[in-house]
């Protein structure tokens, strides 16, 4: 993919006002097919006249003075040693660090926010706003993406979904064997997250609850706390410019991949034989090999006994993901306009709703195993062909010519398919408004995007 054009990103060269900023022109042609929503960074400015900057900056970069002595205020290790003597400017919700004897300049903060005037990040951030925001950086201080080494990075989606928000994450249980932690903060207040050892952190909370919307929106985000190894892993070089050059590669397959390997406990399982896997603390079997078995179980209870909300929500996390990358420019940054555009295929393996079987090689929009699927594994895999021949071509088929038993092996999927979601309607009609142990109040919302009416 073509890189960023530094004449397209510059503007003018000289430091226009913040209004004429905001309200600054984006020309760009490039298209991206797997951006998620990236929200916080952390960034090294490198390649860059960082002493003429701070000197020169429009920005007031001031040291912390004892207001007694006038003295500057000296910073200590917790061994006692003196920390680098530095310089710190605020631009909305951006933070510059200068560092005086190493001259090398930090950036971090969250680019969502900057992009609503440093108010909030609870909005949709697409790929042209966060297009615009790398514009409005380059214009108003002269940074481009190829300068801004990335040593932190958080990606995230919000969502809004059909269900009780606190109820879902309060039935997070673990990730990769590793309980959520609930954390309060005074700003963010009441999450969950989970920390990977320095290499990353995983969060999962309420954000209509964080800024008092009066409406839930769900958050599941990644804050990558080692840009190194990640980059090392998907191949993704170090610099802004660099990620968007791969077209963000890795950071969607991350994302979703650590949303289902979350346990989850779905909140519509009523059978009092499983609620006793509600609480994580009686997972912790001596022996892996159980543990194992017992998490495969809780995956297939939650489709059986359950509403398979944990898959639901991955469908309207991949359904927001092409929403953001459907977005074009246009003149102002902060407003986006979508065209009349094929929808960009993610790079997200699919999988049938009923067999478990890999579908990407079918279309888009399709949900089960098709003829298509099943000839791609007629001629590829003979042995995955063979075992859903057995499973699903009944005796009546069982002698007709290859064509005719991928006909009737299709049916036959689509129609124990139909019967399986008929009798999930009917259980959710019959839990309507019946009391529920895990949210302390009756089941009153039925959630009719999925098909289920009362």
């Amino acid at each position: 993919m073509k890189g960023f054009d530094r004449k397209k990103e510059g503007g003018n060269n000289g430091r226009p006002s913040l209004n004429s900023c905001i309200n600054g022109e984006i020309n760009t042609s490039l298209r991206y097919k797997n951006y998620p929503p990236i929200d916080y960074g952390k960034f090294e400015i490198i390649d860059f006249d960082c002493e003429k900057f701070v000197s020169d900056s429009i920005l007031v970069f001031s040291r912390n003075i004892d207001e007694d002595d006038g003295e500057i205020v000296k910073r200590f290790n917790k061994d006692g040693t003196e920390r680098a003597a530095r310089r710190i400017a605020i631009f909305k919700n951006m933070t510059f660090v200068y560092y005086l004897k190493s001259k090398r300049l930090f950036l971090s903060g969250s680019l969502h926010t900057l992009s609503n005037n440093g108010q909030h990040n609870h909005n949709d951030f697409p790929v042209s706003r966060f297009l615009g925001v790398l514009s409005v950086l380059k214009s108003l201080f002269g940074i481009s993406p190829q300068q801004m080494k990335i040593l932190q990075l958080e990606w995230a989606l919000n969502v809004e979904v059909p269900f009780d928000v606190n109820t879902i994450i309060d039935h997070c249980l673990m990730h990769k064997w590793q309980k959520f932690e609930t954390v309060y903060d005074n700003k963010e207040g009441k999450y969950k997250q989970v920390e990977k050892k320095d290499y990353y952190v995983l969060k999962i909370y309420n954000k209509g609850l964080h800024y008092k919307l009066g409406r839930d929106i769900f958050r599941f985000e990644r804050k990558q706390l080692n840009w190194s190894k990640f980059s090392k892993q998907y191949n993704v070089g170090t610099t802004l410019e660099d990620l968007m050059k791969s077209d963000f590669n890795g950071l969607i397959e991350s994302l979703l991949s650590n949303w289902h390997e979350v346990l989850f406990f779905d909140p519509f399982i009523k059978d009092k034989s499983i609620l006793f896997y509600r609480d994580p603390l009686n997972w912790k079997f001596n022996n892996r090999k159980t543990r194992k078995k017992y998490h495969d179980k809780l995956r297939v209870w939650n489709l059986q006994k359950g509403g398979n909300l944990q898959n639901k929500i991955l469908d309207l996390f991949k359904d927001k993901l092409i929403e953001m990358n459907n977005a074009v420019v246009t003149n102002s940054y902060f407003s986006y306009t979508r065209k009349t555009l094929p929808l960009q295929t993610l790079k997200v393996k699919k999988f049938c709703l009923l067999t478990g079987f890999d579908i990407s090689m079918q279309r888009e929009d399709s949900s089960l195993l098709s003829h298509t699927g099943l000839r791609y594994y007629e001629e590829h895999q003979p042995d995955a062909f063979r075992t859903l021949k057995r499973k699903y071509l009944t005796k009546t088929w069982i002698n007709s010519d290859s064509r005719t038993q991928i006909k009737e092996i299709a049916h036959h999927i689509r129609t124990i398919h139909h019967q399986k979601k008929k009798r999930e309607r009917e259980k959710f009609l019959r839990e309507c408004y019946q009391y529920n142990l895990f949210t302390q109040r009756t089941n009153s919302i039925i959630p009719t995007h999925y098909g289920i009416v009362g």
